[in-house]
């Protein structure tokens, strides 16, 4: 019988869940979203190993993104949500306020931000040019503060078919960014964690 994950990782490596997760999402940030499937497996085996794994039936070929189970996809998200975030430092100077005025925003719930590793981050989707996108303080407002920042940037970068634009789906950004009123996002937003 297999050990449940949690005794593996407390016994052989002294570590729970939640810091195994941590350090994942860590080694994902510093290495880069999808460097687990920039590996070339053939390029660590020389012919004659090459061989005997192919008799084994072992694939020499490199991941693909989509190869990825649902920890290292995660991992990989955050990574990617990180790489294209911005500092509030970097927030402040586009819109030309004070950094304390976007953390000011930030424990308002009116900018959706989020701490990797104790210092704030701001998913870049949310700025338009020297502004933010408008009517994005009511939505942010409504977001669940237990949501995992991927499924936050996700729902707001995901075409809606709630959200509709001439004939087309498009996601709560796009929605917000043509004009189109933020009451109708913000109520999507107060429920997706109940989906």
């Amino acid at each position: 019988m297999a050990m449940p994950l949690h005794d593996v990782l407390e016994r052989r490596f002294g570590v729970d869940e939640e810091e195994f997760a941590a350090a994942l999402v860590e080694f994902a940030d510093r290495a880069g979203p999808l460097a687990v499937t920039d590996i070339r497996p053939a390029d660590y085996f020389a012919d004659a190993q090459q061989a005997t794994l192919a008799k084994l039936g072992a694939s020499l070929r490199p991941l693909r993104p989509n190869d990825l189970g649902p920890v290292a996809g995660l991992a990989a998200a955050h990574a990617e949500l990180v790489k294209h975030s911005v500092s509030v430092a970097i927030v402040a100077k586009r819109l030309g306020v004070d950094p304390s005025r976007v953390r000011q925003r930030i424990y308002a719930r009116s900018l959706y931000a989020f701490k990797p590793r104790g210092a704030w981050l701001v998913p870049a989707f949310q700025l338009a040019r020297r502004k933010l996108v408008p009517g994005l303080d009511r939505v942010v407002a409504e977001l669940s503060p237990m949501l995992h920042p991927v499924a936050v940037s996700r729902w707001f970068t995901t075409p809606n078919v709630d959200l509709v634009l001439g004939d087309q789906a498009v996601s709560p950004m796009q929605w917000l960014s043509s004009g189109g009123p933020p009451d109708l996002v913000a109520s999507l937003a107060g429920n997706i964690d109940q989906r």
